[in-house]
């Protein structure tokens, strides 16, 4: 008989990202542990802020250890709605593309929010994540203050 127990993470390393508006406020590692800013919403220091609008933002994360994820949670504080495409990382190295939407579709969120895309069901444990975020529709900044993602172990 095999035993799953239920795990909640939060990121612990930021691998890449595009662009972060400062090296310390604002920047991409703001995303690292719990949340210290929602459920205030604003320009807020603490929070990953962008820079520009642009098609092609993301940010790619790291948790402690490998889990089947069951659920991602964004917590957006500053002009949400701008994620497009969420995966995760197979053992051998390629991306497994766990939730997308059409970019046209794409509109600013105006107050904070913890956005939790429903996510395809994932066969394999993980702990790295790539978030792609699409400005140019909603023409906004885009803050993110944390990444949290449930599963089990």
């Amino acid at each position: 008989m095999r035993f799953f127990f239920s795990d909640q993470q939060w990121v612990s390393n930021v691998i890449g990202y595009k662009t972060q508006w400062d090296n310390d406020e604002y920047s991409a590692a703001q995303v690292k542990g719990p949340p210290n800013v929602y459920p205030q919403y604003g320009d807020k220091k603490g929070a990953w802020a962008l820079i520009g609008v642009a098609s092609d933002h993301y940010i790619t994360i790291e948790y402690p250890k490998k889990i089947y994820i069951q659920s991602i949670n964004i917590y957006e504080t500053y002009k949400g709605g701008s994620a497009w495409r969420i995966s995760f990382k197979y053992p051998n190295g390629s991306w497994l593309t766990a939730w997308e939407v059409d970019r046209a579709t794409l509109s600013t969120v105006p107050s904070s929010r913890i956005f939790s895309p429903p996510i395809q069901t994932v066969a394999f444990p993980a702990n790295e994540v790539h978030i792609e975020i699409d400005t140019t529709n909603t023409n906004e900044d885009y803050e993110i203050d944390a990444i949290e993602i449930t599963g089990q172990c």
